[in-house]
């Protein structure tokens, strides 16, 4: 694979904006059309853009030297994390607010 001579940021980047240019047409393809974009909508979608790319960064830097198998097991956390990290983050009201013991 040539990702593992890549800088794992880099790579992290190259995934991430090759994955939005595929889905930005099939959406537009499939009849979704942006109404209503306003700054508050692009500030929230930047910042949940930054963490998403954070934490892809730190898992490709642990692949890089680590084996898959020592890594694999932290994938099961990923859905909760990212149900619960909302709610850590900005207060959320939802039902993930009961995992940031913050917000009791």
């Amino acid at each position: 694979m040539f990702t593992r001579k890549m800088d794992p940021l880099v790579a992290t980047g190259h995934s991430l904006a090759l994955g939005g240019a595929l889905l930005i047409p099939a959406g537009l393809l499939m009849g979704a059309h942006p109404v209503g974009v306003r700054l508050k909508g692009l500030l929230i979608l930047a910042a949940l853009v930054a963490v998403s790319a954070v934490g892809f960064s730190f898992y490709n830097q642990l692949l890089r030297y680590h084996p898959v198998g020592q890594i694999a097991i932290y994938n099961a956390f990923i859905p909760v994390l990212g149900w619960c990290s909302p709610a850590c983050c900005w207060g959320s009201l939802s039902p993930g607010a009961i995992c940031c013991p913050a917000h009791w």
